[in-house]
């Protein structure tokens, strides 16, 4: 099983917390517009405890799968026959994903390596952070050294 999720770096800590009345707008602006932000994919591979990170500028369906594609090539040249990759619920693992995957992988492959790999699917429910290992990866990589960087 792999676990897979995103996560954004920018160029400036989130220091900028607004505070406001209901229905009402905070009095300070957010320069949240003026940052230069990158996405960053985590992988954590479940049974090894492997993990990879890749960074792409946008976080789009077309980069998720991109992503899982190099990923599913890599275990399938390692002799793999089934993987599960979890996900969580956000908009970019949907079907769109899911079927970018599957025409890139038959675009990259012959017809006999594909023939018996098998790649299924597991999103986790809405806001359940705590089943996807990825998350706890990146809550401590944030924690212990994102956060206390100059």
């Amino acid at each position: 099983m792999i676990a897979l999720d995103e996560f954004a770096l920018q160029s400036l800590p989130d220091t900028h917390y607004a505070w406001a009345e209901k229905n009402t707008k905070p009095r300070v602006q957010s320069d949240e517009r003026h940052r230069q932000k990158v996405n960053g994919f985590l992988i954590v591979d479940v049974q090894r405890g492997d993990t990879r990170v890749e960074f792409h500028e946008k976080s789009h369906s077309e980069q998720v799968a991109g992503v899982v594609v190099t990923l599913l090539l890599s275990y399938l040249q390692q002799g793999y026959h089934q993987i599960t990759v979890l996900f969580d619920n956000a908009r970019t693992h949907g079907k769109r994903m899911q079927t970018e995957v599957s025409r890139l992988l038959q675009e990259l492959s012959s017809p006999s390596a594909l023939k018996n790999f098998m790649v299924s699917y597991w999103h986790t429910p809405v806001y359940s952070p705590q089943l996807n290992p990825a998350e706890y990866v990146i809550h401590a990589i944030r924690q212990n050294a994102l956060y206390h960087v100059p």
